[in-house]
């Protein structure tokens, strides 16, 4: 089965981007990221969203091949 949801979650998000994890809450209730998504009463971060999310536009193209 593929894994999900990121391992370290919002703490890791906030790892990687340099900012701190209640920046990253901020911005995940206002829907600003869009592989952050509310599962009950807890934020869980989509992995592949998360790291498509990371590749800067037009530098995608490996991935189409």
């Amino acid at each position: 089965m593929n894994k999900i949801y990121l391992e370290g979650g919002i703490q890791k998000v906030a790892e990687v981007l340099g900012l701190s994890p209640q920046t990253i809450y901020i911005h995940a209730r206002k829907g600003n990221f869009n592989f952050i998504k509310k599962v009950g009463s807890r934020y869980v971060v989509i992995e592949s969203l998360f790291n498509k999310w990371m590749i800067p536009p037009g530098e995608d193209e490996w991935l189409k091949n």
